[in-house]
């Protein structure tokens, strides 16, 4: 499934919380901008976006970020 292959893509980022609808938070993240999250994001994801992703919304956070919201 998709999924599983995104959440696989994704799991170098050891994620503390994912949310494949719409959230993930990550302490990889930390120190980063917003569109140097993104590009990593989209780094690990890229060719499923060929075939396999129409869409993708990202909000990228810390945790420390996420428990502020």
């Amino acid at each position: 499934m998709i999924e599983d292959q995104i959440k696989q893509r994704l799991a170098f980022l050891n994620p503390t919380f994912f949310n494949l609808e719409n959230e993930s938070a990550s302490e990889q993240f930390n120190g980063k901008s917003r569109m140097e999250r993104h590009r990593m994001i989209y780094k690990a994801l890229g060719d499923l976006f060929k075939n396999k992703i129409h869409a993708l919304s990202i909000k990228a956070t810390t945790e420390k970020e996420e428990q502020a919201l």
